[in-house]
């Protein structure tokens, strides 16, 4: 795509995404407004409804309470003063079954406004005349309906006077709850929370549902859980602060209603509706058929455009595809692109490296794949032409794009080295094709070859250095036991000959002997197995490694009158090379028995310690120059003279630590005290990794 092409379908773009947008705000802030007077409607209409069910119920409550003001059983019962003969439970039982008042109580009160009788409990003769509506009938002996909380409830009372030759003998009053009204609701997909203001929690002394929120009296027994949970959250005190409606939690309208009775706040009924079942399908349907027209318009706008921008896209094919294949040609190395099954395409490098071949076409109608000339090497990182669990060879490498694999192909006798890097890409009509560039690291892998070949020198250059000295070791440990079997034979011999032998001499002579023998065979043992060759990693003792590392430099150690100073838990253990790790100790401490015989040290201690996951090996040598401390694990450099060091023993120390065991390795100069004394001395730090170290 050229710039003109790019910047005609960008501003096509741009203009259709501002279109879009522009009208898309308009039709949203259209939608959003229409939305809020949905839910300001749903609101006052729930509002609406609620007040007419709470008069329904007055009215309701009032009805009853009318059809008892002539019964004569209550007339009887108040002038007698005997309640025995009463039982109006039946009548809320018929109630119950023939109409919506689930639970109504009755309950007479005396001319003095004492409780006579309660329908519900059998509490009685406590005084009412703390309830404002009981001193208003009193007094005025005229029918009185309210709303009101009580000792028991909030709830809905109608109280008519019972009259004797117009005088007041009694009250008679019907009470009803709020549960019916919120179940109405609920079969409207309303849920309501009916709450007595929270100035009533101490009044009401024996709750009718027992529930409480706060301060504030649950009047209804259907409350959800999830409301009582909202309305805590949100905090109820905000709640009740709704003028209109509030949506919470994007999921529901909620608004309430303050109950009063005479100018005085008695209540509140917080109302809920969820906003899926508030219909708001005209409202989205118009958003919908809106942004419908908007898109078939764009789109028209579109099919116009890339019309006329189609002929013009053709023509350019043909540039950009030699193009491409000017930058595939301008790359050094050789790139496939291929299907999966066969090649598409290739650069030029791939006819320069097969020169048996004039073009691609002619390559490819010997050769599918490019991994037809790829030949095995017995390595697992370089691939051939085969079946990888159901895949070949490029899929194989797409799913493990961890790994670094490789290839070889054979050319004129002679092996060339690729990596191979693999991309998948859609690169036309949204077909997968598979992009295989080849890097040629032939150079790299002869160069690899001869570095692995000069280290296997050195190492064994190292291993024979090390041998000259634990040869001298045994010379020193042989020393003393050939001197005693000498002295032992000459004595034996010299007695033989003055006839002085006795069988006790011959005995213990021998006994001497066979000692000194089994300590001369036990040394070239304990020589023989450390020079001994493992290939395979084993599970060893940290602190026995080292002791036995000692062991064969023992007799240096005691002739030069150096000490070793060792703090390791026997419990630790490695995983690893034990005769390599071995080898790297003596290094490390033959190279602090150089440095006390060269700087004629007066304090010569070897610190073997291991603390968390390291071991430091640590003298009392006096260090090294901090100008040469960096070049010290350099190979061929030393620090004595020509004639003494081949400046390999650091070196393979490093190499053995660090490249075949994994481990961290640093050196530095410390200064410290030991028994009062300050010392200085170089410390070799060795960090295990937790695949080498065991530590139970």
């Amino acid at each position: 795509m050229n710039l003109k092409t790019f910047i005609k379908l960008f501003s096509f773009v741009l203009v259709s995404v501002l279109i879009y947008m522009i009208t898309d705000f308009y039709i949203q802030k259209e939608q959003n407004n229409k939305l809020l007077q949905k839910y300001y409607t749903s609101s006052e209409y729930i509002k609406k409804n609620l007040l007419t069910l709470i008069s329904d119920k007055k009215n309701a409550t009032l009805s009853i309470a009318l059809s008892f003001i002539d019964n004569k059983e209550i007339i009887n019962s108040i002038l007698t003063k005997n309640k025995l003969n009463l039982d109006l439970n039946k009548y809320s039982l018929e109630l119950r079954k023939y109409t919506k008042f689930k639970n109504v109580w009755f309950q007479i009160l005396d001319k003095e406004g004492n409780s006579f009788y309660r329908s519900w409990s059998d509490h009685k003769s406590d005084s009412l005349k703390f309830r404002p509506d009981v001193k208003k009938i009193l007094k005025t002996k005229k029918i009185q309906t309210s709303i009101s909380v009580g000792r028991y409830d909030m709830s809905f009372k109608s109280m008519v006077p019972i009259l004797k030759d117009n005088e007041l003998i009694g009250i008679f009053e019907v009470i009803t709850h709020f549960n019916s009204i919120s179940k109405m609701l609920e079969k409207q997909k309303i849920d309501s929370l009916i709450l007595a203001d929270k100035k009533y929690k101490n009044k009401i002394k024996y709750p009718f549902t027992k529930k409480f929120m706060g301060d504030y009296y649950i009047a209804n027994f259907n409350a959800k859980e999830y409301l009582i949970d909202l309305v805590k959250k949100e905090s109820i005190e905000k709640i009740l602060e709704i003028k209109d409606y509030k949506i919470i939690n994007e999921n529901y309208l909620v608004t309430q209603q303050v109950i009063e009775f005479e100018n005085e706040i008695i209540g509140y009924i917080i109302l809920t509706k969820n906003l899926k079942d508030i219909d708001v399908s005209s409202i989205v349907d118009a958003k919908k058929s809106s942004i419908k027209n908007l898109i078939l318009f764009i789109i028209l706008i579109g099919i116009i455009f890339l019309a006329i921008n189609y002929y013009l896209y053709l023509r350019q094919i043909q540039i950009e595809k030699k193009r491409v294949q000017t930058i595939l040609d301008s790359q050094k190395n050789i790139i496939v692109i291929t299907n999966g099954i066969k090649i598409q395409n290739a650069n030029a490098q791939l006819i320069e490296f097969f020169d048996e071949f004039k073009s691609l076409d002619e390559f490819k109608e010997k050769y599918d794949c490019i991994c037809e000339r790829f030949i095995e090497m017995n390595d697992d990182n370089y691939l051939i032409d085969k079946d990888y669990d159901g895949r070949n060879w490029a899929e194989h490498i797409l799913s493990n794009n961890d790994k670094k694999f490789k290839a070889a192909i054979k050319k004129a006798d002679k092996i060339y080295h690729f990596t191979l890097n693999v991309n998948l890409t859609d690169i036309k009509e949204d077909i997968p094709y598979i992009i295989v560039t080849l890097t040629d690291i032939t150079n790299e892998i002869e160069n690899n070859k001869i570095l692995i070949e000069k280290d296997r020198i050195l190492l064994q250059q190292n291993k024979m250095a090390s041998m000259g000295e634990m040869l001298n070791n045994i010379a020193h440990q042989w020393r003393q036991p050939l001197s005693s079997i000498s002295s032992l034979a000459s004595g034996l011999r010299i007695k033989g000959e003055l006839k002085l032998v006795e069988e006790n001499d011959i005995n213990y002579t021998c006994e001497k002997i066979l000692n000194n023998t089994n300590y001369l065979s036990q040394t070239i043992e304990d020589f023989r197995n450390f020079f001994k060759e493992k290939k395979d990693q084993e599970e060893f003792g940290l602190k026995k490694s080292i002791d036995e590392s000692l062991n064969l430099l023992k007799d240096r150690l005691i002739a030069l009158s150096i000490t070793t100073v060792i703090k390791i838990d026997e419990k630790i253990k490695l995983y690893s090379f034990k005769s390599e790790f071995q080898q790297a100790l003596l290094n490390i401490i033959n190279n602090s028995i150089d440095a006390f015989i060269k700087n004629n040290s007066k304090e010569k201690i070897i610190f073997i310690t291991f603390n968390k996951d390291t071991l430091r090996i640590k003298d009392t040598a006096g260090g090294v120059d901090e100008k040469i401390i960096e070049k010290i694990f350099e190979p061929y450099f030393t620090t004595k003279h020509q004639s003494q060091g081949t400046g390999i023993g650091l070196y393979m120390t490093q190499e053995i630590l660090v490249k075949h065991m994994n481990c961290k390795l640093s050196i530095s100069n410390k200064n410290f005290t030991y028994k009062d004394k300050k010392l200085k001395g170089l410390a070799f730090d060795i960090s295990f990794d937790l695949k080498t170290l065991k530590t139970s």
